[in-house]
């Protein structure tokens, strides 16, 4: 993060691959411990840097999130993980932007309603997202485990 601080930053790029190491480090340990962590969200609401540090968390700009989400993958694969860890992405704290985003190209998404959009507005917007060729995007997906896509197939 670019203030080296767990909050009020922005990521810094080409640390994707130190971030990824760091995470996948993460996930490692507590496995080891026998904690069972199948899936990671390498982000949590990136559209805001948490600059009052009320909680933890940096901005990760739109373009710079699936080079995280690669990151965060190759350290897996390396850790021999990416078959059990799938990943979740991209956190955003609105419908309007996880809709933006997701048509800038990521496969699956995962976000907040802080925008708190009307019973018609989030149906439509959901709809819109599962309109997309759901299976092929599972079945050329890096970030998802095989377990995943088949839950995304609904096998």
């Amino acid at each position: 993060m670019s203030n080296n601080a767990s909050c009020g930053g922005i990521f810094v790029s080409g640390t994707e691959e130190a971030y990824g190491t760091y995470v996948a480090n993460i996930i490692s340990y507590w496995r080891s411990t026998g904690l069972n962590i199948d899936l990671v969200a390498p982000m949590h609401e990136p559209d805001n840097s948490f600059g009052a540090c009320t909680q933890e968390g940096m901005q990760v700009s739109a373009t710079q999130r699936a080079d995280v989400i690669n990151g965060v993958f190759a350290a897996l694969e390396k850790q021999g993980l990416s078959t059990t860890v799938g990943i979740v992405a991209d956190e955003a704290a609105t419908v309007s932007l996880a809709a933006s985003e997701l048509l800038a190209g990521f496969p699956a998404i995962a976000h907040h309603i802080y925008d708190f959009p009307s019973d018609n507005e989030y149906t439509s917007t959901a709809a819109a997202w599962w309109v997309r060729p759901l299976a092929q995007d599972a079945a050329t997906r890096k970030d998802s485990t095989p377990q995943h896509q088949e839950k995304l197939l609904g096998k």
